[in-house]
């Protein structure tokens, strides 16, 4: 179950980065204020984030906590 949720949370942090408009994640984790190694192992389910980074990538897409995980089960 762990597995799949960290699968189901790293594959929406790409969704929304390319949503955005963003090409490359490096720009991306720029614009976050977070490592670009840090970031790119948040999108490929290799990085277990804390609150914090969660947050600042959030603060980028203007997304609550709430809107982020609706739906994620």
């Amino acid at each position: 179950m762990t597995d799949y949720i960290h699968h189901k949370i790293s594959g929406k942090f790409r969704k929304l980065r390319q949503a955005a408009g963003y090409k490359s994640a490096d720009k991306f984790a720029e614009d976050c204020g977070i490592h670009k190694c840090t970031y790119y192992r948040l999108e490929n389910g290799r990085y277990n984030p804390t609150l914090k980074t969660i947050g600042k990538v959030l603060d980028v897409h203007k997304m609550s906590l709430k809107e982020f995980f609706s739906d994620i089960e």
